[in-house]
């Protein structure tokens, strides 16, 4: 790919700045080592392989990318769309469908760290698909392309990772065309923060002592894990050490769109169950602890009844994971 086209800055190949032949093929605009430090842990890095492993349930990222492109009246990218760039891409659960169903389409997949980018590298080559793809070593707060020379950006599960998703959602603007779509899948707090308060129900039953101790660590880990991550302000120096630093909501989401310049901004919960908190409950607590049935039914009771009782509008407001559709 000539980068020079559509890429403001010089790039070089990683194979040659490493001397690393498996690195070859993967571009960079050769970032520093503080940068990488600062955003890529071990689980990025040493750890690539395992978190790529574990990240593969999320390759139903195919359906959320066609019922997204539907609501927001864009089906026609599907056939039109002819630069594609893909932020976040880890080991390749966004980027084999997009290659799919975008079938004439140029696509940039890009990730910060080269070792997920190596494992996508090699599941690309696995599915003969490498020569549809390049790669990219790219930090995502800096999407640093020509300006309206991308039909589409997507960026499933890479917002909530960044000190400056702000920053992600203005370079969007600025590098799609005009009608150009990005769309994301994120956490949100609203439905996180309520499954936290059905924790709490959970663990403070006064049958909680039947509950298996890898089940409790769990779900108190949970309500840690959301409590600590509310609201926009990320300046605190705790959130340097976190990995996952945000829960978005609907307000932040419109706030950084209408900031960017985008003339809308749509959002719908990934889950069209009516039962969305038992299901992310039970999968949460299935890959945790290896527990064929990890809750009691008195304990399914409290989340079904909180579930029974509210409308489905009511839900639809609280999603624990969005798709979020930047319209330009």
């Amino acid at each position: 790919m000539e980068f020079a086209a559509i890429y403001n800055q010089p790039v070089i190949d990683l194979g040659d700045k490493c001397d690393d032949e498996s690195l070859r093929g993967i571009y960079s605009p050769s970032y520093p080592d503080e940068l990488l430090e600062r955003f890529l842990n071990d689980q990025f890095t040493r750890d690539a392989a395992i978190y790529a492993k574990q990240s593969e349930h999320t390759r139903a990222s195919g359906s959320l990318l066609e019922r997204a492109l539907r609501t927001c009246g864009h089906e026609g990218l599907k056939e039109q769309a002819r630069q594609i760039l893909d932020l976040g891409s880890g080991a390749g659960n966004s980027v084999l469908p997009i290659l799919e169903k975008f079938p004439h389409a140029n696509l940039i997949a890009s990730d910060l760290s080269p070792n997920m980018l190596l494992a996508l590298k090699q599941n690309l080559l696995n599915a003969n698909l490498l020569n549809r793809c390049t790669l990219m070593q790219l930090n995502a707060e800096e999407p640093d392309f020509k300006s309206a020379s991308m039909d589409l950006v997507v960026g499933f599960a890479v917002l909530h990772h960044l000190f400056k998703p702000d920053k992600t959602i203005l370079g969007c603007a600025n590098i799609l065309k005009d009608d150009g779509v990005a769309i994301f899948v994120e956490p949100f707090e609203n439905g996180n923060y309520m499954l936290a308060q059905l924790y709490k129900q959970i663990l403070g039953h006064q049958c909680a002592s039947e509950l298996d101790p890898k089940v409790k660590t769990v779900l108190s880990n949970r309500i840690c894990f959301v409590t600590d991550r509310i609201g926009l302000d990320k300046s605190d120096p705790r959130f340097e050490t976190y990995d996952d630093k945000w829960q978005f909501t609907r307000h932040g989401f419109q706030t950084f769109s209408r900031q960017a310049g985008f003339r809308d901004c749509l959002i719908m919960p990934v889950s069209q169950s009516a039962t969305p908190f038992t299901e992310k409950t039970l999968f949460m607590l299935k890959r945790k602890t290896d527990l064929s049935e990890p809750l009691p039914t008195w304990a399914l009771e409290i989340i079904g009844d909180f579930e029974n009782t509210v409308s489905p509008e009511f839900l639809y407001e609280l999603p624990n994971e969005a798709t979020v559709i930047f319209m330009k």
